[in-house]
């Protein structure tokens, strides 16, 4: 478990962030010192004229930032720790699962928009074998991934099950490490999605909002027919063959070993495991017997 950071540990983190912004540099993030004007025009107007989260080239903000480190960049010379914090790009992100059988194949599609160009972009996908769960998440991950830069996202979904995540139950389950309750070995369900989701939500401000599904909502209702027609196509494909077993081997300790006593315990709940019998059988051949 992490350890809590001390007020003073909070502080100096705040104002990290608060003088630094986040950029990506060959598909990765970078934090990097915030410049106060970025080619004459302060660096909150510049993005709001020049962002554009769908289509932006990933290394764009990290040329401007650096096209004048040979000779020292008098934008960064300027900055001031009190500049205030970059206004993000405003974007519209809406979702919708689908599942044909409970679990059974499903889709999921999006719909992003955003609203300084007026562009749109919107795309689907599916997975044979799921829950209608699953795709309501995939859906959201599927739309923020999409995103090349930062942004303020003001997603509309209309599964309770995702917005009291986002807005609520996440930060739980972050700080039990995933865990159904504190102590608990079982994980929450859906766990490697949340856990995307999680890390989606460290580079964008995510804002969840829910909807009434099939309730003349436009954009909800597109996401809607796009996820069910993407069930319905991987409905019709071959599902991925599943990884073979290997059949268990009986197992006999006691005559694999020169001595009792070298013979490692096994647990009745791996009597049955494959792994463990294979590893016996190795050990017993490079013994000779």
């Amino acid at each position: 478990m992490r350890r809590k950071l001390t007020k003073a540990e909070k502080q100096a983190k705040r104002e990290r962030k608060k003088n630094t912004m986040i950029i990506f540099v060959h598909g990765k993030q970078k934090r990097v010192p915030r410049p106060a004007m970025i080619d004459g025009i302060p660096v909150d107007e510049f993005i709001r004229q020049n962002a554009d989260p769908i289509q932006l080239v990933q290394n764009e903000m990290w040329e401007y930032l650096h096209a004048d480190d040979e000779i020292g960049n008098p934008d960064m010379d300027r900055m001031e720790p009190s500049t205030p914090k970059v206004a993000l790009p405003l974007v519209h992100l809406f979702t919708d699962g689908a599942c044909i059988g409970n679990p059974g194949p499903g889709g999921w599609a999006f719909i992003l928009k955003h609203p300084a160009s007026g562009k749109t972009w919107e795309s689907s996908g599916g997975e044979h074998h799921t829950t209608n769960n699953r795709m309501e998440i995939m859906a959201v991950i599927a739309g923020l991934e999409t995103l090349k830069f930062p942004c303020e996202v003001n997603l509309f979904s209309d599964s309770e099950y995702v917005v009291n995540a986002i807005r609520e139950w996440m930060a739980k389950w972050k700080s039990r490490n995933w865990k159904r309750k504190i102590r608990s070995p079982l994980s929450v369900k859906n766990a490697d999605l949340w856990q995307r989701l999680d890390a989606l939500r460290q580079i964008h401000t995510v804002n969840a909002q829910w909807v009434r599904g099939h309730a003349g909502h436009a954009e909800n209702e597109r996401c809607d027919v796009r996820a069910v027609a993407a069930a319905a196509a991987v409905a019709k494909t071959p599902a991925p063959p599943k990884a073979e077993v290997p059949p268990a081997i009986p197992i006999i300790a006691e005559t694999l070993f020169d001595k009792p006593g070298d013979a490692p315990a096994i647990h009745k709940s791996q009597r049955d495991s494959p792994t463990a019998p294979a590893t016996l059988t190795i050990i017993a051949r490079d013994a000779g017997v």
